[in-house]
């Protein structure tokens, strides 16, 4: 695959917004929705705008995530993101994705199609050269990966008992593949009612040989509200970076 091809990674605000919670059997049919602030250092630099919908056997899930507050003036970012897939047993398969990305200094648009849960890049356009950012992973050997959108949708919407603490899966995001997992047995109630549960996201494959170098394990902590109707909603992701600490809050 030519460095034209090559889906490019997403915007830094959408790997602060990971951390995550795979589905168990559901309703025939919910709607989620929610506004997020992203804070680093004490400074609100960027807004994540989800919705989801999901029946018995079919997902979708869409988001705008973009630069907000005084890293909005330095630069605007903004990554559009759409996922839609199938439901089997409470698991989501991916179908389609596909984003929309402008750094300010690359801008970029790539689509992914899944036939029996393996990705193919089906189309990818770029204002800029892949560069030096490590040879990307053949899509054909990522089968039974999510792709971005999925992990943010099931991340951020509401979970039930079943589901809270006990995420593990794998991400494939066009050229890197990573792992998110959450340690339920170190999950900690607070006075309040609310719940913090502790994990880590963890690069495997296809990240340039200076990124593992750098940091290749990002421990974060997700806390979610009270209950409310058998239901709790995520409240505040705090997750270690290479910037400093990053908070996404819901509004």
């Amino acid at each position: 695959m030519t460095a034209a091809q090559r889906p490019a990674p997403a915007p830094l605000a959408f790997w602060l917004a990971i951390a995550l919670t795979l589905a168990s059997p559901a309703p025939a049919e919910r709607l989620d929705e929610g506004l997020y602030d992203v804070h680093l250092g004490g400074f609100r630099v960027g807004l994540v705008a989800l919705t989801g919908y999901q029946n018995a056997t079919r997902y979708r899930a869409e988001a705008r995530i973009e630069s907000a507050g005084l890293a909005g003036l330095v630069r605007r970012v903004r990554y559009d993101a759409l996922s839609e897939g199938a439901v089997v047993a409470g698991r989501f398969t991916p179908l389609r994705y596909e984003e929309d990305a402008d750094t300010g200094r690359r801008q970029s648009r790539s689509v992914m199609e899944y036939e029996g849960g393996v990705p193919r890049i089906v189309h990818y356009e770029s204002n800029r050269d892949a560069g030096d950012r490590g040879a990307p992973l053949d899509p054909a050997s990522q089968g039974g990966t999510l792709d971005p959108m999925t992990a943010l949708y099931l991340m951020l919407r509401d979970a039930t008992g079943g589901e809270i603490c006990r995420l593990a899966f794998e991400m494939f995001d066009g050229r890197r593949r990573s792992r998110v997992q959450f340690d339920a047995a170190a999950a900690a109630p607070g006075e309040d009612g609310s719940l913090t549960c502790p994990g880590e996201y963890r690069r495997i494959e296809g990240f340039a040989l200076r990124d593992m170098g750098e940091m290749q394990v990002f421990p974060f902590e997700v806390t979610y509200d009270p209950p409310a109707g058998g239901q709790r909603r995520v409240k505040r992701v705090r997750i270690e970076t290479l910037y400093g600490t990053a908070v996404l809050l819901r509004r």
